[in-house]
């Protein structure tokens, strides 16, 4: 995982062809890559992959349902386990 280059220039247009800073798209990138971190909730809340926030093998997220940590085991199909390897 590498995050985007500091930005050294002020204007440039995004992914979907909208004019923004340079800052805001690399923030966003910076979001991009920090947003799984420290996640939590139920399980129907649980993250799911798509091509916008790919989920990562290895991913944690914290299941309020279950009271423990998961972890994503595979992405296609998803599959999540908890530290013992059991899926859940």
């Amino acid at each position: 995982m590498s995050l985007s280059a500091i930005p050294t220039d002020n204007r440039v247009t995004d992914s979907q062809g909208r004019f923004t800073s340079l800052w805001q798209s690399w923030i966003e990138s910076v979001n991009y890559w920090l947003r799984p971190v420290g996640q939590s909730g139920a399980t129907t809340s649980r993250p799911v992959d798509s091509s916008r926030i790919p989920l990562y093998i290895g991913q944690t997220y914290f299941d309020t349902t279950l009271g423990k940590p998961v972890w994503v085991k595979s992405r296609n199909p998803t599959v999540w386990c908890d530290a013992t390897g059991a899926s859940v």
